[in-house]
């Protein structure tokens, strides 16, 4: 019993942090993008931040948590509990908070929304690359936990990239 729950605090160390800052990253880049290409609502509005309270909804984060550690509970480390994850990602459990983004003030509308509408999922991925550089270039001799959350971290920038590619509709 001792296990299943030092495994669900495992979970809680290294599966949410990788979550938030990846989603967080995503979103900073898109206010960043924005701000850069003329549209400066995204500022005014709060969002040049790495704060998770800007970036994050509370209650959706929530369910999520919950649900992935009743999972990891239940089913352990098993390809089912990867399944849960990205089932919550696809349902848009998550429910991210959306940068605003005002087009008319792009010097270049086409451009403008393209890049802002690329630049949430390069930013997750953008997160995966920096987890990947740390496994790369930390010494070898670091607690399994931090190895743990640079890997997790990877994963979860990618899978939230390519699933922030997908085109499903805000709830």
């Amino acid at each position: 019993m001792l296990s299943v729950f030092f495994k669900s605090a495992i979970v809680l160390l290294v599966i949410f942090p990788n979550f938030v800052l990846a989603q967080v990253f995503g979103n900073f880049l898109t206010a960043q993008t924005a701000y850069f290409l003329g549209d400066k609502t995204a500022q005014r509005e709060g969002f040049l931040t790495f704060n998770p309270a800007k970036h994050l909804d509370l209650k959706g984060s929530l369910i999520f948590l919950s649900v992935i550690l009743f999972a990891n509970m239940l089913l352990g480390d098993s390809p089912v509990t990867s399944l849960v994850f990205v089932f919550l990602l696809v349902a848009n459990i998550r429910r991210p908070v959306i940068v605003p983004v005002n087009e008319e003030n792009f010097k270049n509308p086409i451009l403008g929304e393209c890049a802002t509408i690329l630049a949430d999922p390069l930013g997750s991925i953008f997160y995966s690359f920096l987890c990947l550089a740390c496994i790369r270039f930390l010494p070898i001799d670091l607690p399994a936990l931090v190895w743990q959350f640079f890997d997790a971290g990877a994963t979860i920038g990618i899978q939230l990239g390519v699933l922030d590619l997908i085109p499903l509709p805000p709830q």
